[in-house]
């Protein structure tokens, strides 16, 4: 959210934030509120989502403009990419510690990445995975069948993306925090 009101056209969508200090604040009639903090941020889910016991036309509103703005605006788009890859980046360092994922392939790395994000397994499950003697098949197999649809998805975004030459051609380096060339 932060990189995202740096953006040229984030006065449009959201007059009344603006960032200082780093940090989110809207600007109200008496004065600029903070609404995030190093141990809280929910001041900020108040004002996009006030209530979560049903949808209010603020939810919505705040939704749509979101949704607006990344459909029309190529710069908001790129920010997420980066934002995106970055965190994705910052969790594959913890992952390649927690698993030993050293020299491990993209596709193996990718599954187990999508696992901790979707939250379907536990580490020792993991682990115990990766430990088989087929450990992309085996991850994969995570969370069958309550997220078969998922795993649908990743079986096929892997073997396209594989055949694309996307895949198959990278392999984790903990000293580079990257991937890099077989």
């Amino acid at each position: 959210m932060r990189s995202l009101l740096s953006l040229p056209l984030a006065s449009e969508y959201f007059p009344d934030l603006t960032l200082q200090n780093n940090r989110i604040c809207r600007i109200t009639d008496s004065g600029v509120v903070p609404l995030e903090s190093d141990t809280s941020t929910a001041l900020l889910l108040d004002y996009l989502n006030p209530s979560y016991k049903e949808i209010e036309d603020t939810e919505v509103i705040q939704a749509a403009k979101f949704v607006h703005w990344a459909q029309n605006d190529p710069q908001h788009r790129q920010v997420q990419i980066e934002v995106g890859i970055n965190h994705f980046k910052e969790k594959m360092i913890g992952y390649a510690e927690l698993y030993r994922l050293e020299g491990l392939d993209d596709t193996v790395c990718l599954v187990v990445a999508d696992i901790r994000h979707q939250g379907r397994a536990k580490s020792p499950v993991i682990a115990a995975a990766l430990q088989s003697s087929n450990p992309l098949e085996s991850l994969l197999k995570i969370g069958e069948p309550k997220y078969h649809e998922r795993v649908v998805t990743l079986r096929r975004e892997i073997k396209d993306l594989t055949n694309d030459g996307t895949f198959g051609k990278h392999k984790y380096s903990v000293s580079k925090s990257d991937f890099v060339s077989k």
